[in-house]
C-alpha cells in the first residue's frame, strides 16, 4: 500500500529535496524544510501544486545539516 502525505517536515538542512521525497506529497501538501543557500541555512515552506514543487524561504536558522541530501552533481567535461 503505498502512503502518500499531506505535511512532511525535514528535520535538519538539505542542499535539496530530493523527488522521492516529494512524490511521497498529496496535491497541495506543505513541505517543512531548512535549505542551504549560499552557506546560509534558511527556514522554508515548499507547497507541492499542479505536480511541481515550490519553496519560500521567511528566516535564517542555525540548523545541523543532513548528510545524503546534496545536490547531485552535474556531468562536466
Amino acid at each position: 500500500m503505498k502512503v502518500r502525505l499531506g505535511i512532511i517536515l525535514i528535520d535538519g538542512a538539505v542542499d535539496y529535496v530530493p523527488p522521492a521525497i516529494v512524490a511521497q506529497a498529496v496535491e497541495g501538501a506543505r513541505i517543512g524544510l531548512a535549505l542551504l543557500d549560499r552557506g546560509v541555512t534558511r527556514l522554508a515552506m515548499g507547497r507541492v501544486a499542479g505536480g511541481a514543487f515550490g519553496v519560500s524561504a521567511f528566516a535564517d536558522a542555525a540548523v545541523a545539516i543532513l548528510p545524503g541530501f546534496e545536490q547531485p552533481r552535474n556531468f562536466v567535461f
